[in-house]
């Protein structure tokens, strides 16, 4: 008994009141038949003067509870590795328990140390074989709810996987819960609650019973709708908002009344208020606090390019000019090569976000490469969202352009009607997975009136994104533009395709692909046909890497004019929370000597 005492006399190294005593119980046990005494020591000491703490490495035949069973496990209070032996129920407690809430009852949990004979090594191993799930078997629902509605939860049911026939899961069975009551809030039934909630688990026969029953109440309606300030403002809110007094209260259409009331421009600040601290049990009054905007909203910057040099833009708002909402913004860009001014005046119809008239002028000036002209253009429109699947821009515009392309110089004067229908579809999210957008010009000169001469212009762009795999991206582009009729003389730079640069073909310079004249100076073209695909693959957390390929061609002839430029190239994509920012290396082949441009661009490319 001698060693044992010298135990007790290093109580500097005993961290628990009664772990001295326990050490040398379990470990007089395991020793009581080795004749080694010395080992017997080397065993004391090791276990008081350096207590190691129990780590955990699991596996199982269904990966998806494995994250489950090590948050359990790191949930305990941390067991030394002498206490294993003492420890493992409470070890195969906390697996089960992990285990159950994916619906496996009967596991088999098999708990091991990697080493029993090292003192310092804490790890355990946890071998689980799930066997069979508990199935859900029937399923009793009593919602009590309007059937327009009732529809959306039965696709809660699918979405969670609370069905006859699916795995009890609990996870899933808490969630389902949660989605009901937020469903049934957002559609105005304010007052639900759970008023039954039973589930019967019959483990031997691997299967459950669910029983809910829903307390809804009575659904609330929109009682009143009150504006308040900004005063000049309240009529084109009114048209800005389609819930009326007496709809059903609905947070997804107050919320896009919100986003359309900020979209307008007109208001500083919109807040929609809802009451539904009521007392009354089937309506609700709303608020909605309007506040101006600056009468004048003036954004400038500096830059530098090297196609352009030293370079100035602007943009400027003025959201509210008269009471009928009528309301101005303009953007330019100047610098020694190019100079681009517009403005837009704005008369609001029936929507002022999706249905007006916009009048706008614009000048343009450009002296770049082989291109020299001024355009004065002036157009009216009518731009409409609201009819259809499809935005129209009917317009009616006269253009004046003085211009050197070329060998060619010449000037044209165009009054030319036109229309533009375009419609995209995008995911909501600062990285989208899938969108499409379609967008087509037509528009045509009226020689008998101010024209020179008889031209028509049209534009078809179609652009696709899609997702092979959850990070992966495919994007699909495709353009084809055409000029019938009219001489080259006569039809402006501005009308004229050229391609190359960051939206069209990779590897050449902006614009930089046109058929030439006699002297080798870029002339446009009359028809141009552009596609390009680019795949991109993850490579790290909000990063891809991008390879793409683009073609297309530029001529006056397709039946004489065979030279069909190809870029190609990587990129690297960074998802950021204003979208993707692109960066790409583009290298333009068959040619005899190859053209290298980096491009750089903010957006999803739609």
């Amino acid at each position: 008994m001698s060693d044992i005492k010298k135990v007790h006399q290093r109580g500097d190294l005993v961290t628990e009141p009664r772990h001295a005593a326990s050490v040398v119980r379990s470990i007089w046990y395991e020793a009581s038949s080795s004749e080694d005494r010395e080992l017997f020591r080397k065993r004391i000491a090791e276990r008081i003067s350096s207590p190691v703490f129990l780590t955990y490495s699991v596996v199982s035949d269904d990966e998806k509870i494995v994250d489950n069973i090590e948050a359990h496990l790191h949930g305990l209070v941390e067991i030394k590795r002498y206490a294993f032996h003492r420890s493992v129920k409470k070890i195969e407690n906390a697996v089960l328990e992990a285990v159950q809430v994916y619906g496996y009852y009967h596991p088999q949990i098999k708990i091991t140390l990697d080493d029993p004979q090292d003192l310092q090594n804490p790890l355990v191993h946890v071998e689980v074989k799930c066997g069979d799930p508990v199935i859900i078997e029937n399923l009793d629902v009593d919602y009590g709810i309007d059937d327009e509605v009732l529809e959306e939860i039965r696709q809660k049911e699918k979405a969670d996987k609370v069905l006859s026939g699916e795995v009890f899961n609990h996870v899933n069975y808490e969630n389902f819960k949660s989605d009901v009551l937020s469903t049934l809030l957002s559609r105005g039934y304010i007052k639900a609650k759970i008023a039954v909630n039973e589930v019967y688990i019959y483990k031997e026969e691997n299967r459950a019973d669910i029983k809910i029953a829903i307390s809804p109440g009575k659904r609330h309606r929109i009682s009143s709708i009150t504006y308040s300030g900004f005063e000049e403002s309240h009529n084109e809110a009114r048209k800005l908002n389609h819930i009326k007094e007496g709809d059903f209260y609905d947070t997804q259409r107050i919320a896009e009344l919100s986003q359309d009331l900020y979209q307008s421009g007109y208001f500083q600040m919109a807040d929609v208020n809802i009451d539904d601290k009521t007392d009354s049990d089937d309506s609700v009054p709303m608020t909605i606090n309007l506040a101006r905007r600056p009468n004048t909203i003036l954004d400038v910057g500096i830059g530098f390019s090297t196609d352009e040099g030293p370079r100035f833009q602007f943009t400027e708002k003025n959201p509210w000019i008269n009471d009928y909402g009528h309301n101005f913004n303009s953007t330019g860009k100047i610098s020694a090569k190019n100079t681009f001014v517009r403005g837009n005046y704005v008369i609001p119809r029936e929507n002022p976000i999706n249905d007006f008239y916009q009048i706008s002028p614009r000048y343009e000036h450009k002296d770049n490469n082989d291109t020299l002209y001024d355009s004065f253009v002036i157009s009216g429109h009518y731009i409409t969202r609201i009819h259809g699947a499809w935005d129209k821009d009917i317009f009616l515009e006269y253009g004046y352009d003085d211009f050197v392309q070329g060998d060619n110089k010449g000037w044209s004067s165009l009054l030319m009607p036109g229309v533009t229908l375009s419609r995209t579809h995008i995911q909501k999210s600062a990285d989208p997975a899938w969108g499409y957008r379609v967008s087509a010009t037509v528009k045509a000169s009226l020689e008998e009136i101010i024209s020179r001469e008889r031209i028509i212009y049209t534009d078809v762009v179609l652009k696709a994104l899609m997702s092979p795999t959850v990070d992966s991206r495919l994007l699909l582009r495709f353009e084809q533009g055409a000029i019938f009729f009219g001489s080259m003389n006569i039809i402006p730079p501005r009308l004229r395709f050229f391609s190359g640069g960051d939206n069209t073909i990779r590897g050449y310079g902006f614009e930089q692909i046109a058929p030439k004249d006699s002297t080798g100076r870029l002339q446009g073209g009359r028809f141009m046909t552009v596609g390009s695909a680019e795949l991109q693959l993850p490579v790290m957390e909000s990063m891809r890497l991008a390879t793409f390929v683009d073609m297309g061609l530029v001529t006056n002839d397709y039946a004489k004019d065979r030279d069909i430029k190809v870029g190609t190239g990587l990129g690297i994509r960074y998802i950021s929370p204003v979208g993707p920012i692109r960066l790409d290396l583009g290298v333009g082949i068959k040619e005899k000597h190859i053209p290298v441009r980096i491009h750089f661009g903010i957006g999803p490319g739609l």
